[in-house]
């Protein structure tokens, strides 16, 4: 979830369910910053759910944020790291959602 505010503040949230079999000891994908959510608050934001430990390698939510600040459109940028992400996991199973400043 991503919401703004009437103040232009931006807020993120999400949440996770765990992964079966998962690798033993390494903190949930959704708590590190960049992985699970991302806001620039003079920007954008994004938040992004899937398999934690392929979501570790691509911080996607924080790349996300930089394409935006880039000029992407918060689809356009979304798509780019989907892609990004099932160029090398082709059975990849997760979304990435984001806002930008102007709503």
């Amino acid at each position: 979830m991503i919401a703004l505010d009437p103040n232009g503040d931006m807020g993120v949230g999400m949440s996770t369910n765990g992964l079966s079999f998962k690798i033993s000891g390494p903190v949930s994908d959704s708590a590190v910053i960049g992985n699970g959510a991302y806001v620039d608050n003079e920007g954008d934001g994004a938040c992004a759910t899937g398999n934690g430990d392929i979501m570790r390698r691509f911080v996607p939510s924080y790349h996300v944020v930089q394409l935006m600040r880039q000029g992407e459109s918060p689809s356009d940028a979304c798509t780019d790291v989907i892609q990004r992400i099932t160029k090398y996991y082709p059975d990849f199973d997760g979304a990435v959602l984001a806002l930008s400043k102007d709503g």
